[in-house]
């Protein structure tokens, strides 16, 4: 099994340059049997707002590329 992107939303609120230093927070959410959506923020250090975040969904899929249910993680 595997996970192929379903959507993409994505918005750059000050942006980052290559060197910067980010925090990356991540928070997951099932969005059914098959699908789950991740939202993700870059945060600079003191920075008041992300500088970019998004949201991410993502559907698991066999190896012949068919949905399949996402496994239980216990």
């Amino acid at each position: 099994m595997g996970f192929a992107v379903y959507k993409v939303s994505l918005s750059y609120h000050e942006g980052a340059e290559f060197g910067d230093l980010l925090e990356i927070r991540s928070e997951a959410e099932m969005e059914g049997e098959y699908r789950v959506n991740f939202h993700q923020e870059a945060w600079r250090q003191g920075s008041s707002k992300p500088a970019v975040s998004a949201d991410i969904q993502l559907v698991c899929i066999s190896r012949d590329k068919k949905l399949k249910k996402i496994p239980p993680l216990d």
